[in-house]
């Protein structure tokens, strides 16, 4: 049983908060603002809400208590499938750093898009139908070793092609199997496979900064 000594630890233990979640939000931004603002005022949190037309966004800092209670009350009001990413976290070491972190005060802004893409992505870019798959991070160590061993096989067996070219072949071997008449899925699965694998950073110029892939 927890003494009331690590109760009080527990409630005033700090951390880190951060989420986003694509909904429709176009008829409710204003009302959605107005709830994020004050549950976050309700609860003694601090940082950076953006409220947009497609959804919501947060970074927030506080008490782990209080954060695990926003958790809920998000969950309840938006729905199951959010990934919450909540981290125990001292704070900041001095008033400066409070301050270029963004959690000296509480900001809830309403916006016209989550991310902006710019008006070349209005009505092609579409979150809740056109998107990724999901990979933990085992996964996508597995799925680099595995298109790093395929691009070694490739030029073990003399592969010197370059991608463009690669994939004009993937397509004359599609076309020829077609004449044929084949249609083994085999073939066109591996054709496939060979399409070489990108790796895309798309971290903006702060982020970067801090780390990056070479």
């Amino acid at each position: 049983m927890m003494s009331q000594g690590q109760g009080d630890a527990a409630f005033c233990a700090q951390g880190i908060l951060l989420y986003y979640h694509y909904t429709d939000l176009k008829d409710q931004q204003q009302e959605t603002a107005q709830w994020m603002q004050e549950l976050c005022q309700s609860l003694g949190l601090r940082g950076r809400v953006r409220v947009a037309r497609d959804g919501i966004n947060a970074t927030l800092g506080g008490g782990v208590a209080q954060l695990q209670l926003h958790i809920a009350a998000a969950s309840s009001r938006f729905g199951p499938g959010i990934d919450f990413k909540l981290a125990t976290n001292p704070g900041a070491r001095n008033q400066q750093a409070q301050q270029e972190t963004g959690f000296s005060q509480l900001s809830v802004k309403v916006c016209k898009e989550l991310v902006t893409l710019g008006h070349l992505a209005e009505g092609r870019a579409n979150p809740w139908t056109n998107t990724g798959v999901h990979l933990t991070p085992q996964q996508f160590h597995d799925m680099l070793l595995q298109a790093a061993q395929e691009g070694q096989d490739g030029d073990d067996a003399g592969a010197s092609a370059s991608p463009q070219a690669s994939a004009s072949q993937d397509a004359e071997a599609c076309c020829a199997s077609a004449r044929s008449g084949c249609s083994d899925a085999k073939t066109r699965e591996k054709a496939e496979m060979r399409k070489p694998t990108v790796l895309m950073d798309v971290r903006n110029m702060y982020e970067t900064s801090i780390g990056h892939f070479s």
